[in-house]
């Protein structure tokens, strides 16, 4: 059996039986969005010529792709518990970051920001 070893940006497969390295390179470069749905939906996906119709699930993770090289432009994941983890833990610190940068903004004392006409 191979090994695959994969650090930030390369991933490498050995063979002990042959003695050999192989690099792997990533197929993410072809994503454009993800989505997470979050209540069950269904989803119209255009894109010139291409049309797709399909239903998703709570949990359930929408992906589409770049261009139109892909025989399958937009593609549903079914409730893959550690994506949907990873992507709920980073919107949550995605949105703490916004509320400390939105506190770090009010002025210190209150009607300092308002115009106040005479």
């Amino acid at each position: 059996m191979k090994t695959l070893y994969i650090t930030r940006g390369v991933g490498v497969t050995i063979d002990t039986e042959s003695n050999s390295i192989d690099r792997n390179y990533t197929a993410r470069q072809g994503i454009d969005e993800i989505f997470l749905i979050k209540e069950p939906v269904h989803v119209v996906y255009c894109s010139g010529e291409y049309k797709k119709e399909l239903d998703a699930e709570e949990g359930d993770i929408v992906i589409s792709f770049y261009n139109d090289l892909f025989k399958n432009q937009m593609i549903v994941v079914k409730n893959n518990k550690e994506w949907v983890e990873n992507i709920v833990d980073y919107e949550k610190r995605q949105q703490e970051e916004k509320e400390r940068w939105a506190a770090s903004k009010k002025p210190e004392c209150e009607g300092c920001s308002e115009s106040k006409d005479n």
